[in-house]
């Protein structure tokens, strides 16, 4: 009766055309009935029913177990049939074939094709089908209803499954199991905790996004079903007040809990940890910023500061010796105030609820008014800065792992590997890219450049030209921006760690100098990845240089000499190095949070220096040139400018030297070291090209007509951030660009900044 269907027809049944269940009991019972929808097996015990569009049917050879064998495979069963003659078998293995074709015809709405039905040889079902199915047995699946594609009896290929409790997976299956892209909603209690991101054997594996049912957020990596890798966490919601403790973790993961290195900002409390973790507590080096100027280094075991630290405050009073518990002073120790005096003795307290002291007095013995000329230290940093802190190498050791992992590269026994061949890595790169197409056709993102998939230097070398090299960078430009390619990936989240570290409470004058470390440990670690690839690329810390020979045309390759660079190396031509090929491609996504450090490291010195410059720009280009001195045949005031002023010259303003301060000021707008000083130097020749225009002559420039002319360009230029920017060029200039003309003329705009801040107002 529960069969009984208007719409359902009967095929054949096994007592018309006998079949046997194979390796059946003597006194059993078995009834197979072939229906338009469904195939039912009937025993004493009951009966079963199969849906036709969830059966495979396969043909088993005799042998001497079994004649005229039949294999049925469903989702969760599986029969193995056997007729008495061949001619029932080959009645059977038509008729059911098909019926499972007519019935997967018929769920995809197509049209029978009636000279199918008449042929004396059915179409084979399709392996690939889409089917509906509700799972019954115990399992990861028991309950759950499932529409989508299978293969061969399993899920296999994009689906939904929805289980009774409104657990609801969309997404793709590899053999059976959650296996790609997928979503995963799981109603709590609380709310909804929604999963999104990359499965592997039906566990969440690869990068994804952790909603949880209270509002947190987890986004990173996981491994079998766990937080496990690099991942950001942020937790609890800074708007509600029964959670004060509203944070954010970005960093390494171990098994569902922080291990390694990782950054924790307290958003409530204006406080941000950047330091080593264990069992998810503070365990190793580390450092304590907070919106109040304090700055803290230590040692901390299972979450609480233990033994010696160093605490600074905003003005420049450190504290360096024995902690205990927070950032509580207990034990021996040296305070030292900001004009170098010291306390020496035994200290118990805190500086916000006072600091009970013991100890000795020492006045200072130097002078410390001394002018800091182009040092940038606004105070002495003390001799022990920076030893309790995590080095810049150790930090995001997860994100070049997971690089590495991508090209090919086995991180599990040494970090950093050991480099890989060129063709396996050009093969994962090429891997890599085509499985992002199949996410990007699965999700409709971003196209992704054919171009990354053409390996740019593709004909066997041993030497790096010119045409080699800009092949090189523009491909490496090019897969930095793209989020599926390797070097994208690690790019983009170096980004944004960098961006998590040091903006907010990050942006701390204190940090400065691991800001810095860290920009040059990126590109460290970065080069050998590439090399990994550009074999032609040597070691970052040797130099390639080239010219052309005088006679060569412009269409000439020019080889490339691999040399250190020493005191011998040629100085004419171009050279190559890791920071010259990086700098460039990574400063631009970074450079907000670093100069901003740089400005607040050098804001005391810009401010002095912007109150003249602002002041001094309010007078007249005579009276300006006049007060710094400039020899009148270097005024350079036009005809048209004076006519302008009805000839009164005193009344002319901004109208010298107006290319060279142009250029000046893109110095501001321009992100590497580099490009500043190329900037730099143009200023000069702009600042040449005008004098010899007026001179009609090759006029040879001493020191003393030059300085009082760039200083006036430097005053009309107006760049606010004068110190910062000269700073800047002088932490991440490259060696070899110190000396020459390049260093010269940085050298120049440094004593005009210096002599800025001396010159008395106007």
């Amino acid at each position: 009766e529960a069969l009984k269907s208007p719409c359902r027809r009967l095929l054949k049944d096994s007592k018309s055309c006998p079949l046997q269940l194979h390796l059946a009991g003597r006194f059993s019972s078995h009834l197979f009935l072939l229906f338009s929808d469904v195939f039912v097996h009937v025993s004493y015990s009951g009966h079963q029913v199969f849906p036709l569009a969830t059966i495979w049917i396969e043909t088993i050879s005799d042998t001497d177990q079994i004649k005229n064998g039949i294999s049925l495979t469903m989702p969760e069963d599986a029969l193995t049939l056997t007729a008495v003659q061949a001619a029932d078998k080959g009645e059977w293995m038509w008729a059911i074939k098909q019926a499972i074709c007519d019935a997967v015809t018929e769920r995809k709405n197509l049209p029978r094709s009636s000279s199918s039905s008449s042929s004396s040889t059915p179409r084979p079902p399709p392996q690939d089908r889409h089917a509906c199915y509700t799972f019954k047995k115990p399992g990861p699946y028991k309950d759950a209803k499932y529409e989508g594609m299978w293969k061969n009896s399993k899920l296999h290929g994009q689906g939904k499954l929805t289980w009774p409790d409104g657990r609801e997976f969309r997404g793709t299956f590899h053999e059976g199991m959650q296996d790609g892209w997928g979503t995963m909603t799981t109603p709590l209690p609380e709310g909804m905790e929604v999963y999104e991101g990359r499965w592997k054997m039906g566990k969440m594996h690869g990068n994804g996004c952790l909603r949880y049912a209270n509002g947190d957020l987890y986004e990173g990596h996981f491994q079998e079903g766990k937080k496990w890798g690099h991942g950001v966490f942020r937790q609890g919601r800074i708007n509600i007040a029964s959670n004060p403790e509203a944070t954010v973790y970005i960093g390494e993961w171990v098994n569902d809990r922080k291990q390694g290195f990782g950054v924790l900002e307290y958003l409530t409390r204006g406080e941000k940890f950047m330091g080593m973790w264990m069992d998810d507590n503070r365990h190793g080096n580390g450092i304590i910023v907070s919106l109040d100027g304090i700055y803290f280094e230590g040692n901390f075991i299972h979450g609480k500061i233990s033994g010696n630290g160093l605490l600074m405050t905003e003005d420049a009073t450190y504290y360096e010796g024995q902690f205990s518990g927070g950032t509580n002073l207990s034990g021996k120790g040296t305070l030292t105030m900001p004009n170098n005096d010291r306390i020496e003795g035994t200290f118990y307290g805190s500086f916000s609820d006072g600091v009970k002291v013991t100890g000795t007095f020492h006045k200072a013995q130097e002078p410390t008014n001394e002018r800091k000329g182009f040092s940038h230290n606004v105070s002495t940093l003390p001799s022990t800065f920076g030893q309790m802190s995590v080095s810049a190498d150790r930090k995001w050791q997860a994100l070049f792992a997971h690089c590495y992992s991508l090209l090919g590269c086995d991180v599990s026994l040494t970090f950093p590997p050991p480099p890989v061949r060129p063709d396996k890595a050009w093969q994962r790169v090429a891997a890599v890219l085509a499985m992002a197409k199949k996410v990007q056709k699965e999700r409709s993102s971003n196209y992704i450049s054919d171009d990354l998939e053409t390996i740019p230097v593709s004909t066997p070398c041993d030497r790096l030209t010119t045409e080699h090299y800009h092949k090189m960078k523009g491909y490496i430009a090019k897969a930095i921006d793209s989020p599926a390619h390797p070097l994208g990936q690690l790019f983009e989240a170096l980004v944004d760690v960098y961006r998590a570290s040091y903006v907010g409470v990050g942006a701390h004058q204190r940090l400065l100098t691991h800001a810095v470390n860290e920009v040059k440990s990126y590109i460290s670690r970065i080069y050998p990845i590439i090399r990994s690839a550009f074999v032609l690329l040597i070691d970052f810390k040797a130099f390639v240089s080239w010219s052309a020979p005088p006679c060569a045309s412009s269409s000439t390759q020019r080889p490339c000499t691999l040399a250190p660079l020493t005191s011998s190396t040629p100085s004419p031509g171009c050279i190559v190095t890791a920071a010259g090929l990086l700098l460039p491609l990574l400063l631009p996504k970074i450079y907000p949070p670093l100069f901003t450090l740089f400005a607040l490291h050098n804001e005391r010195e810009d401010e002095k220096y912007w109150r003249r410059i602002r002041h001094w720009n309010k007078q007249s280009d005579v009276s300006l040139m006049s007060y710094l001195g400039l020899d009148e045949k270097f005024w350079l005031i036009e005809e048209c400018a004076i006519d302008d002023a009805n000839g009164v010259m005193s009344a002319i303003k901004n109208r010298s030297y107006l290319e060279a301060i142009d250029t000046l000021q893109r110095m501001s707008t321009s992100f590497s070291p580099a490009e500043k000083l190329q900037l730099i130097q143009l200023t000069f020749d702009e600042v040449n090209t005008l004098v010899q225009r007026r001179e009609r002559s090759n006029y040879l420039w001493s020191m003393d007509d030059l300085f009082p002319v760039f200083l006036y360009v430097v005053v009309r230029a107006r760049i606010q951030h004068l110190g910062a920017e000269i700073h800047f060029i002088d932490e991440l200039m490259e060696p070899h660009l110190e000396y020459g003309e390049f260093g010269i003329m940085f050298t120049t705009l440094k004593a005009c900044y210096f002599q800025i801040q001396l010159e008395k107002v106007l």
